[in-house]
């Protein structure tokens, strides 16, 4: 038979696991914050490291083409020099000047 005595007693038990719990959970809060914020800097270096990859592959496949093919080289001389060959007419199209934002 359940006795008042029994039912406060469950209850304090009750209280007691739960005070113990939160007491736990505060402690190990500041390591929780701690490995939650050490996660998304990783996540940011792994970005910059995917970024960076992806960068790399970009120019070891430029250099790969300028070392091997000559119409690569003779097109970024073209290009970003303006270079033309005797005897070639060269046109340049510049970017139409932009309207200033009316407040």
């Amino acid at each position: 038979m359940n006795t008042v005595w029994h039912i406060l007693a469950r209850i304090v038990a009750g209280l007691l696991v739960a005070a113990t719990a939160l007491l736990v959970g505060l402690w190990y809060r500041p390591l929780i914050d701690t490995n939650e914020r050490l996660r998304h800097e990783l996540n940011d270096w792994h970005d910059r490291v995917a970024v960076a990859r992806q960068q790399v592959a970009q120019k070891s496949n430029l250099v790969q083409l300028l070392t091997s093919d000559d119409r690569t080289i003779e097109r970024l001389i073209r290009e970003k020099l303006g270079w033309a060959r005797p005897g070639e007419t060269v046109i340049l199209f510049k970017a139409a000047p932009t309207a200033p934002a009316k407040p």
